[in-house]
């Protein structure tokens, strides 16, 4: 896994008002929107999985219809 370097001021600022943003723009919670900003942008990443094909199911067979 990697860790993203965070690269500047802005760029948390950037992220803490999509955030505020997202919750609908309340008052009062800066240093909590700061502090996911922060924690989100450390947050390592996962290295995209390859896709894996699941194997085709069996079709399901219909019993015969009764006359």
């Amino acid at each position: 896994m990697k860790t993203p370097k965070i690269e500047n001021e802005e760029t948390i600022r950037a992220r803490a008002h999509s955030l505020w943003e997202a919750e609908g723009r309340p008052e009062g919670r800066a240093e909590f929107h700061w502090q996911r900003a922060v924690e989100s942008l450390a947050a390592p990443v996962q290295a995209e999985k390859p896709a894996v094909k699941k194997a085709p199911r069996a079709k399901a067979t219909k019993a015969p219809k009764a006359k």
